[in-house]
């Protein structure tokens, strides 16, 4: 029993570590413009947003309303 759980750890930290490891270049990237959105919405810096965000962005709210890329930078 104790053999299989740990063949079985094992197994998971391996295939996980593959996967990761995978992550090609372009993925990659995409992670890291989330992750610098992320934390620029917590911590706004309008440069950041307009070095990120399209400048064809709409941002559509659930009442109907949308906003373009500037009403969004400024909502922050």
């Amino acid at each position: 029993m104790k053999i299989k759980y740990i063949t079985l750890v094992f197994a998971f930290f391996l295939s996980f570590n593959t996967l990761v490891l995978s992550q090609n270049k372009e993925e990659k990237k995409v992670a890291e413009a989330v992750e610098t959105l992320r934390l620029t919405m917590v911590d706004p810096n309008e440069a950041t947003f307009k070095k990120l965000l399209s400048d064809d962005l709409s941002y559509g709210h659930s009442g109907g309303h949308v906003d373009t890329k500037s009403e969004f930078i400024g909502a922050f």
